[in-house]
């Protein structure tokens, strides 16, 4: 997650948007570990319901470690509402 939040607001010196990021991964518990087996479910994911490839990896980390669900921000029309693998909840606003 730090990988798809924090280095654009980085580059573009957002500074008090990295500060936020920062903060909240603060609190994490636990990080979950990503293997070579998870690549491949992320893989096979991307194929079966035509997710990137970082959605699958989502997906997949979720779903292998047991989440209920999966809050994104991306809009409910996306692939990643495809997958059956984890419930998908869409903050987007529109």
């Amino acid at each position: 997650m730090k990988l798809e939040t924090i280095p654009k607001p980085t580059y573009f010196g957002r500074t008090a948007e990295v500060s936020f990021y920062e903060a909240y991964f603060s609190t994490t518990v636990a990080w979950q570990n990503f293997d070579a087996a998870a690549m491949e479910s992320a893989f096979e994911e991307a194929c079966r319901s035509g997710l990137s490839s970082v959605d699958a990896i989502h997906v997949v980390v979720a779903a292998l470690h047991g989440c209920d669900e999966l809050v994104t921000s991306e809009k409910p029309t996306s692939p990643i509402n495809r997958t059956k693998l984890i419930r998908i909840v869409s903050i987007d606003a529109e």
